[in-house]
């Protein structure tokens, strides 16, 4: 199948070259070793304001549009038989899949490869949508197969995920002693599971939630959602984060 769409995948280097883009899915699994079955199709990550312009392109290679689902334009190459997922960046983690990606080099021109902290994370989300399906075994495959290979961890990809979570609810634990009266939680709103993450009172959120302020014996601390680390600011009470 490679060697039939080998000037399409010419093609597709040359018109990606200069433009906000990063390969997810298959591609990008393989080029980290990480999978040894080939893939069947190719999937990208773009900006959003080069979505008109692919689009023109792919149609010139004789593409059909077969559906979208969210954020993904689902093309089959007609003449070839080959399938190509268009993905465009919309929430945080496809931001930071196109901002931090990696370089790979084929004919002597750039590509975008997602790191693999990043698809292994983007993997995790796609799991919990479809994990009933062939697609869904394949995504925790892709997982497994990305820490095993030590490209990432599950700490790394847990963070991640984590980071880029928008349903978080934070509060503080109302308990029967002083120590469990200050506790502050952290909710998935999801799943709602609950973890302690520090202790504190007069809960702020970071602008772009990723840390945590709060008061404890009248001094302000941040908490580093994304390491764990605590810091100590400054004396303080009833703090609100402004930008």
């Amino acid at each position: 199948m490679w060697d039939s769409i080998g000037q399409f995948r010419d093609d597709v280097t040359s018109f990606l070259q200069a433009k906000d883009h990063a390969f997810v899915g298959g591609v990008a699994v393989r080029s980290y070793a990480a999978r040894s079955v080939p893939t069947k199709d190719y999937d990208v990550m773009i900006d959003p304001h080069h979505l008109q312009e692919f689009t023109r392109f792919l149609e010139g290679k004789g593409a059909k549009l077969m559906g979208t689902v969210e954020a993904t334009y689902s093309f089959r190459i007609v003449p070839l038989e080959f399938d190509f997922d268009l993905r465009i960046a919309q929430s945080s983690l496809d931001r930071e899949a196109l901002s931090n990606g990696k370089t790979a080099t084929y004919a002597g021109k750039k590509l975008g490869i997602v790191a693999p902290e990043v698809l292994a994370a983007m993997k995790v989300k796609a799991y919990s949508e479809r994990k009933n399906t062939d697609e869904g075994k394949q995504d925790a495959s892709d997982v497994r197969g990305l820490v095993k290979v030590g490209a990432t961890t599950r700490e790394r990809i847990r963070v991640l995920h984590e980071k880029h979570r928008p349903d978080r609810l934070a509060f503080v634990q109302h308990g029967t002693t002083v120590r469990t009266q200050r506790q502050v939680v952290l909710m998935d709103l999801g799943s709602k599971s609950q973890r302690v993450v520090a202790e504190g009172v007069w809960l702020t959120w970071s602008p772009d939630g990723r840390r945590l302020a709060y008061e404890r014996d009248e001094r302000i601390f941040v908490l580093d959602l994304e390491t764990g680390r605590e810091r100590e600011l400054a004396p303080g009470r009833r703090l609100v984060w402004a930008r």
